[in-house]
């Protein structure tokens, strides 16, 4: 159980992105289906195809985890052009104002700053996908600091979380995610995690110190 001691000494608050800031799902999930339609029919694929819940379950892991799982197989051929495919169609999807923050992201975190708390990114996002997200919702004078995993081959969001908070200098934050593995990252490096009961983690979430519902409950949280 986390104090409210514990809560007013925090400084720092470190934020996913999909399935925390971003509604991944809306963007993501149809491109998910038509590159797959694709290559089912290119390959000629007979094992059963993913259900909505089973490609969703794979939103917010690093895309080297994401496409093996998914497509079932090691095949590079078959992954490099089904992550082609997703790659290319995500980054123009953005550019063609596809994205969708969930409700009052922009307006919490702007009133967290204001409040003087440092912020920071952390997503184990593709380069590309990063950069076309943060360039179309204007997120840069948001963060003091951001880190993307595409940045970062074959470092996990432990690592991640530990290079923030070195550059941030503090000892006292939370990491605010969706999944186990920003709950995990949180508590590896000392910190209180804030698990978002309305993205992809659903019952992972149960194992953060605290949850919330909306984004903007973190006002709450935060009042200083």
């Amino acid at each position: 159980m986390v104090s409210q001691l514990e809560l007013l000494k925090i400084d720092t608050i470190i934020f996913d992105f999909d399935g925390t800031l971003h509604r991944g799902e809306k963007l993501s999930l149809p491109i998910f289906h038509e590159c797959l339609q694709l290559l089912y029919k290119e390959f000629h694929i007979l094992k059963e195809y993913p259900s909505d819940e089973t490609i969703l379950s794979q939103f917010g892991k690093q895309a080297d985890d994401i496409y093996p799982s998914l497509l079932k197989t090691n095949d590079p051929e078959v992954i490099s052009i089904f992550e082609k495919c997703v790659e290319e169609a995500e980054v123009k999807a953005f550019k063609d104002g596809k994205g969708e923050l969930y409700p009052n992201v922009k307006t919490t975190l702007s009133t967290l700053k204001n409040r003087r708390f440092k912020l920071a990114l952390c997503t184990n996002a593709r380069t590309d996908y990063f950069e076309a997200a943060i360039e179309y919702f204007e997120l840069n004078n948001y963060f003091d600091e951001m880190i993307v995993a595409g940045q970062n081959p074959g470092k996990n969001k432990t690592w991640m979380v530990g290079k923030i908070i070195e550059k941030l200098k503090t000892n006292h934050f939370v990491v605010v995610g969706d999944r186990i593995h920003d709950i995990q990252a949180a508590k590896n490096n000392g910190g209180i995690a804030i698990g978002c009961a309305y993205g992809f983690g659903r019952k992972e979430v149960e194992k953060a110190d605290l949850q919330i519902e909306k984004f903007e409950e973190l006002l709450a949280i935060f009042h200083r």
